[in-house]
């Protein structure tokens, strides 16, 4: 997703129902040199039990690179300069098939976001094998239907909703009745 879509937040809350059901988690950040960048996801993850490893612009991504020997998931934060995530994730996506691992991309879509936003997305993220999206941002906007629509022009799954920034209660699945509170009362119940 885009800078500001919610991926940080949304990986640590994907992050503690798998800590929740007693799974095996990494937490690794494609870096970007800015100072700062990591912060959120490294206090995010010493709640997870865990460390982040921040694989900078010339750190080739790699199962090993990732830390992904002996976990059975590794949570992936992108920068939000999506061309160059996508390339990276295209890279990762060849070694990890090399290694018989799954890249399984989640696309963070924030609701509060302009479609054109969403459109260079798709757009960007159609070489990668794109599992589904979350959607975030619920809670700051008062128009969630247009995300959803863009979404179904996609034929894209959604995985999860969130709206707030509670780690163990703001990421439900997206159900038919959570789409349906959405396009009849503007909000997930």
């Amino acid at each position: 997703g885009h800078s500001g879509a919610g991926k940080t937040l949304t990986l640590a809350k994907l992050g503690a129902r798998l800590v929740r059901a007693g799974r095996r988690i990494g937490v690794a950040a494609l870096g970007d040199e800015r100072v700062g960048a990591t912060r959120s996801l490294e206090a995010h993850a010493a709640l997870l039990g865990t460390q982040v490893r921040v694989l900078g612009p010339d750190t080739e991504l790699t199962a090993a690179a990732i830390g992904a020997p002996g976990l059975e998931a590794v949570l992936l934060d992108t920068t939000g300069r999506i061309e160059e995530d996508v390339s990276r994730l295209g890279a990762l996506e060849r070694a990890l098939d090399a290694k018989g691992a799954v890249l399984d991309v989640q696309l963070v879509l924030g609701a509060n976001q302009q479609a054109d936003s969403w459109s260079a997305l798709f757009e960007a993220a159609s070489v990668l094998p794109v599992g589904g999206c979350i959607v975030t941002k619920l809670d700051e906007t008062r128009r969630p239907a247009a995300v959803l629509e863009a979404i179904c022009e996609e034929s894209l799954p959604v995985a999860f909703l969130s709206a707030g920034s509670d780690l163990a209660r703001d990421l439900i699945r997206a159900t038919p009745d959570a789409f349906a509170d959405l396009f009849l009362l503007g909000r997930v119940s």
